[in-house]
């Protein structure tokens, strides 16, 4: 019985390490970004939203990542649930950084949220059929799939965004 509570102890300090570590990761990400946000260059290139969009983007993919492995790995949560979850975390993360930060339109924040939202719901199904294509049919690694989908869902969401949500 010792041995088995050990062995426990020993995978809670590991899991507890790598979220210690992932924290610090997403800190300093986080820190890097705020610099580059404020980088003259961003503020006149001519691709400045997309630039900016998908900087913000990096931070609802860090926490879509962590929130859908800890609900995956640690929780045992079913892929597609925390896929679900996840990126609804990310979508919510992303929509207030770029009506404040990129696209600096605050009015109407509900509307725009919903639409936001509804746009990120549709990126949302794009994401589970390709998780569900990629996991099931090809057989590929969960969070390697995860993370290619992720770019393709990326891209179509900037324009949908730019010409609907912030129009």
């Amino acid at each position: 019985m010792k041995i088995k509570s050990n062995c426990i102890a020993i995978i809670r300090i590991d899991y507890e390490d790598k979220i210690i570590y992932m924290s610090l990761m997403i800190k300093t990400l986080i820190a890097k970004l705020k610099n580059l946000l404020a980088y003259k260059v961003l503020m006149n290139n001519k691709y400045q939203l997309f630039i900016r969009y998908c900087i913000i983007g990096v931070t609802g993919v860090l926490i879509d990542v962590v929130i859908f492995y800890i609900l995956n790995n640690k929780f045992n949560i079913y892929y597609q649930y925390a896929n679900i979850i996840s990126v609804s975390f990310g979508i919510t993360n992303n929509f207030f950084l770029n009506a404040y930060l990129n696209f600096k339109k605050t009015d109407k924040i509900f509307i725009r949220f919903v639409k936001f939202y509804l746009i990120g719901f549709f990126g949302l199904l794009l994401s589970a059929f390709l998780l569900f294509l990629f996991v099931e049919n090809l057989h590929l690694n969960i969070m390697h799939s995860k993370m290619i989908i992720i770019f393709a869902v990326a891209v179509t969401q900037f324009f949908l965004n730019k010409f609907i949500s912030f129009r």
